[in-house]
């Protein structure tokens, strides 16, 4: 009776290891994405491995040959970057768009490029997350699950490459003189531009958000609304490019003000609300929507004055 009572123990015990290994890995990321490297380092196995790590004790007992065959595997190269572009998908949670925006350490296959060739340059991969519970396989013993295939390079960091629609825009005259007049703060004239590209289906994310400026500069917030809510529909579709997610934070606020300034007190008390969430990523945009003119349109209105007193109750005064 014992020995089937310890034989169950044992099977259960490993039964659920395995639930738990499986539980941690449902939801593995696969899929293209396009990152800018920040620092790039080749990897030295005899060096760089580590096995403190209780996960890859059994790594201990490989002998000369197992552990050539899995150095292997780890000859390739550990960088850090930003992923600007992403249409990975996360599966079990069925999330697109994943880790875009993020920064985070990837691993690129052995022979695939070298560090001087991608250092401070973009390029485009497939992601393959890697299980790592308990996993010694390339690349979990370096700290990262996330391991890069067929990784191209696109271009400069920090620039349109691999954005054929920003790529376009900037080879448009119109657009060029649009950014010219805006500059010489010729605003109308500069909208006019605009539109017209806008018109040809050429705007990008920057161009949108000059556009709706223009407007806003001219007192004319009601026009701003349709370029600024596109922006803000491409956000919460992730179809913005991360290097243009500071040009969508200042397009979304500028549309709660003209929410407001337009008497739309509920759509813009929207938008105020998803400051409170994370206030502290958010602080700037909280005082200024409690002094800017422009939200004097709604202050009389029940939404606003919830959201004010919530506001101020978060930020201590």
């Amino acid at each position: 009776m014992m020995r089937w009572r310890r034989a169950f123990v044992i099977l259960f015990s490993l039964l659920m290891f395995s639930m738990q290994a499986e539980a941690a890995c449902i939801s593995l990321i696969r899929g293209p994405l396009v990152l800018d490297v920040k620092s790039c380092r080749a990897i030295v196995p005899e060096k760089d491995l580590t096995y403190g790590d209780e996960a890859f004790r059994d790594v201990k007992g490989l002998d000369a040959k197992g552990k050539a065959k899995l150095f292997g595997t780890y000859r390739g190269l550990l960088i850090s970057g930003e992923v600007v572009k992403s249409t990975a998908i996360q599966s079990g949670l069925d999330v697109q768009g994943a880790l875009s925006g993020s920064t985070a350490d990837f691993f690129i296959a052995p022979g695939v490029s070298n560090c001087p060739a991608i250092q401070g340059k973009r390029i485009a991969s497939e992601i393959d997350e890697v299980c790592c519970e308990g996993n010694a396989d390339s690349p979990c013993m370096l700290k990262t699950s996330y391991l890069l295939k067929s990784a191209k390079l696109v271009g400069a960091a920090e620039s349109s490459a691999g954005d054929r629609t920003r790529k376009e825009v900037e080879k448009n005259p119109r657009y060029q003189a649009a950014l010219k007049l805006f500059q010489g703060e010729k605003f109308k004239k500069a909208a006019k531009e605009l539109e017209a590209v806008r018109k040809e289906g050429g705007l990008d994310i920057r161009g949108n958000f000059l556009l709706a400026s223009a407007y806003h500069k001219q007192e004319l917030c009601q026009k701003s609304i349709a370029p600024l809510e596109y922006i803000a529909e491409q956000a919460e579709a992730k179809k913005i490019w991360g290097d243009e997610e500071g040009i969508a934070r200042q397009a979304i606020f500028l549309l709660a003000r003209c929410y407001a300034k337009t008497g739309d007190a509920g759509k813009s008390v929207i938008i105020l609300n998803t400051y409170l969430i994370e206030a502290g990523k958010y602080q700037t945009e909280i005082e200024k929507s409690l002094k800017l003119a422009e939200f004097g349109y709604i202050h009389t209105t029940r939404e606003y004055k919830e959201y004010k007193a919530q506001a101020r109750k978060i930020l201590g005064n």
